[in-house]
């Protein structure tokens, strides 16, 4: 007996080949269906036998990807759906273990500090920013300390001042006549 399915024109060929892809890769079914080179009409048969061909578990239940069964079921025209009803597994519950509690926890605790002129604390721009605006470190002397400190090379270390020194005069007051 033929399964009725619903005009092939409502069948979007995106959909189908999401669901053939998620049949290919559940390993329920004996040979791959390759969609390489066929016609809708032709993937849409090659889908039908292949979900039809999984077996149902000893209580009846199809025991096929529940993302399939709602496809499948989305295609049937409404007079096969009663007869061809496919009982969805149920989704196992996903228990979090004590360590990923544990480590969402540690992360979640662990926040990122910003210093006053607004670079992340412990970073070679908020080291350099408190240097430059202590007033006693020149770009030179800002730039020689990071480049010792963070293991920069010195035209980095540098560029990394100038762009600091800029920000600076443009958000925390540093004088503008600063020189780099």
């Amino acid at each position: 007996m033929k399964t009725k399915l619903i005009e092939m024109g409502e069948i979007k060929f995106k959909e189908l080949a999401a669901n053939i892809k998620v049949l290919n890769d559940s390993g329920m079914i004996a040979e791959k269906i390759n969609a390489v080179g066929k016609t809708k009409e032709e993937l849409v048969d090659l889908f039908v036998k292949a979900v039809q061909a999984i077996p149902d578990d000893e209580n009846g239940n199809w025991t096929g990807p529940a993302e399939t069964a709602e496809y499948y079921m989305s295609i049937l025209a409404d007079g096969d759906k009663k007869k061809n009803t496919i009982a969805k597994p149920e989704k196992k519950q996903i228990r979090k273990t004590a360590n990923k509690s544990e480590k969402d926890t540690a992360v979640k605790e662990k926040t990122i500090g910003i210093n006053e002129y607004g670079f992340r604390e412990g970073s070679a721009s908020a080291k350099a920013s408190a240097l430059i605006m202590s007033g006693e470190h020149t770009a030179e002397s800002a730039s020689e300390t990071i480049e010792k400190e963070f293991k920069k090379t010195a035209a980095i270390a540098m560029g990394r001042v100038k762009m600091i020194v800029r920000a600076l005069k443009r958000d925390k007051g540093l004088d503008p006549n600063w020189k780099i």
